[in-house]
């Protein structure tokens, strides 16, 4: 598929490369709480975790990546002194709260796909749908029963892929007031079994 490798982790030299992708991806969601792509782009290439990552390189660029949380780590962990580095004391108290809720919460023998994104010149070639497909056979290979995904009400073509791949939902939580701000009104919950 167009020369393309993927890899089940994030290679050290693609950290800040991974930030800019995740932000480019998920602007809307983002940018009202963390204040503009630069702030943004340093916390997430301070936090993030290499480990937890299925990425799609071409000749070594970052197209595609899947954030993963389970066995208790998380891609994107946000401690409190890399959010009170980057905003200072004050700023950092409201943002910190309000990441400890990005993310899928933990579920014993399930894999979490908190973030999926691809390069906007990648999207529509399969990419995305390849990085699950790597992602499954990780949960398989770690004894894990199913994977885990949420899903905005305003990406219905990303909710017909997680249907297609035998995702099904299980939860839509419905926040309008909170949720707004970033795009949304409600995120749903999708579970594929493994078998």
């Amino acid at each position: 598929m167009d020369g393309l490798t993927f890899v089940g982790s994030l290679p050290p030299a693609r950290r800040r490369p991974a930030a800019d992708l995740l932000f480019d991806a998920f602007q809307s969601k983002f940018a009202p709480l963390l204040g503009g792509r630069s702030h943004a782009v340093a916390l997430f290439a301070a936090c993030l975790h290499p480990d937890r990552a299925f990425v799609a390189l071409r000749q070594g660029e970052l197209v595609g990546l899947a954030g993963l949380h389970y066995a208790e780590k998380r891609f994107l962990e946000f401690p409190w002194p890399a959010v009170a580095a980057e905003y200072g004391l004050l700023a950092a108290l409201p943002r910190a709260l309000v990441l400890r809720f990005i993310g899928s919460p933990a579920v014993p023998g399930e894999l979490s796909v908190d973030f999926l994104a691809v390069a906007e010149g990648w999207r529509g070639r399969g990419i995305g749908t390849r990085l699950l497909h790597e992602v499954f056979a990780l949960a398989r290979a770690e004894g894990l029963r199913a994977v885990r995904l949420d899903v905005v009400d305003t990406n219905p073509a990303a909710r017909r892929l997680y249907e297609r791949l035998g995702f099904s939902p299980t939860s839509t939580l419905r926040l309008p007031l909170l949720f707004r701000p970033a795009g949304f009104s409600a995120l749903t919950t999708m579970v594929k079994p493994l078998s």
